[in-house]
């Protein structure tokens, strides 16, 4: 098989370590897609999995999403609250890789979120990313790292209005399992993520228009002071 063939094929391996997702999607077909939150810690990746998803390719997300004329909270700035302090330069670096490539860092006081179109990580309506994806989620792992392992962070996949609720909600969950999958094969500690399937009851911006739809197709990680900073 081809290189490109294992990259292709990498996010259904991974996948097939989630069996808690099973019983969790089921619990919401008939409920609002946003209460499908599990801890990914609970289920690791096979060896196998995380292997295949190791590998990463040179490429270049164009930001698409930038011009969605959202309001959010102050964009960039601050001093990416929680980050520990040898580490500040090296997380200031990828935020601002990240910028250039399309994805929005947002802080709100210390917490942080990143917004990460799903229109240019993922093949089209699936949860197959894209090798041209993968440069971007390398600088996020970065990101990510420069904080304490006991910070909380959440994955969560949104989708726009199109489809059933069955397959916004499966389709939600997929995308954000295959980020966090790719994070935890890049060195996070699987225990501070936590997936959650959002569908299109996230939505940020309008889903009449082209711009919107494509801003509310995202994977965001939200990122939580640490512990310790909490009490």
């Amino acid at each position: 098989m081809t290189d490109r063939g294992n990259v292709k094929n990498h996010s259904r391996l991974l996948l097939k370590s989630f069996p808690s997702f099973v019983a969790v999607f089921c619990s919401v077909w008939l409920s609002s897609c946003g209460l499908a939150t599990y801890e990914s810690g609970q289920v690791k990746p096979s060896a196998k999995a995380k292997g295949a998803a190791v590998g990463a390719s040179a490429g270049i997300i164009i930001g698409a999403v930038t011009k969605a004329n959202i309001p959010l909270a102050a964009i960039g700035g601050g001093v990416l609250g929680g980050v520990v302090g040898a580490s500040m330069k090296s997380a200031w670096a990828a935020r601002e890789r990240l910028e250039r490539a399309g994805v929005q860092v947002v802080q709100q006081g210390e917490e942080v979120s990143l917004y990460i179109p799903v229109d240019v990580c993922f093949e089209s309506a699936t949860d197959i990313l894209q090798e041209s994806c993968h440069p971007v989620l390398d600088q996020v792992a970065v990101l990510l790292k420069a904080y304490p392992p006991d910070a909380p962070m959440t994955v969560t996949g949104h989708t726009d209005d199109i489809g059933s609720p069955r397959h916004k909600c499966s389709l939600s969950s997929k995308q954000a399992q295959a980020v966090a999958a790719y994070l935890w094969a890049k060195g996070l500690c699987w225990e501070q993520l936590k997936v959650v399937a959002a569908g299109d009851s996230g939505a940020l911006a309008s889903n009449h228009s082209a711009r919107g739809s494509a801003f509310n197709r995202r994977v965001q990680i939200d990122i939580f002071p640490a512990m310790d900073q909490k009490s």
